[in-house]
């Protein structure tokens, strides 16, 4: 859907510019949407669905981590 696919992909193309490898790209969208850094088994998932180094690859995990109930609703 437009909604969440185009600010998730707008997402990707700016962790993929401010970020130098895939681990410190995916540090920098746990920190930035959720606050804090991702825990081991968010980190080897996340960079399981990044592999193969495909820009659409990081669109899949940031459309999956802005629809997460994390950063959808307050604790």
């Amino acid at each position: 859907h437009p909604f969440v696919g185009e600010p998730a992909g707008a997402l990707a193309r700016r962790a993929l510019a401010v970020a130098p490898g895939d681990r410190e790209r995916v540090q920098w969208l746990y920190r930035n949407l959720y606050g804090r850094l991702p825990r081991p088994e968010e980190m080897e998932l996340a960079l399981e669905t990044v592999s193969g180094a495909l820009p659409k690859n990081w669109e899949i995990l940031c459309q999956a981590l802005v629809c997460a109930n994390e950063f959808l609703y307050l604790d």
